[in-house]
């Protein structure tokens, strides 16, 4: 029984260094910064299991804004989605907590 605890554990261990070093490809693979960051989220929405993952930097001004969201090629700025992600994050950073949405 322990061991075959152990022998699950461990073809866990290798099932999510197999996934680090896939997603380590796929970065270094990138052309560019917008590659990079569309690559990022969409691995990190398989990785952590959710339906949508995003990847804010701040402006100029130091308010967040969208590079990438998962599975969308090119965030639009006016969208509700741009738009509800945004909030979320403020909200998050003037709370001091992590930003997480649930339906």
């Amino acid at each position: 029984m322990v061991r075959a605890q152990k022998l699950e554990s461990m073809a866990q261990i290798s099932d999510r260094l197999q996934m680090m070093t896939s997603l380590l490809d796929d970065l270094s693979a990138a052309p560019d910064m917008e590659a990079l960051a569309v690559s990022l989220v969409n691995r990190a929405r398989e990785m952590c299991g959710c339906d949508r993952a995003a990847l804010l930097v701040p402006d100029s001004e130091g308010r967040p804004k969208v590079r990438a969201i998962s599975s969308v090629p090119f965030p639009d700025p006016r969208s509700s989605v741009v738009r509800t992600i945004i909030q979320l994050v403020e909200n998050a950073l003037e709370r001091g907590l992590p930003a997480i949405y649930r339906k």
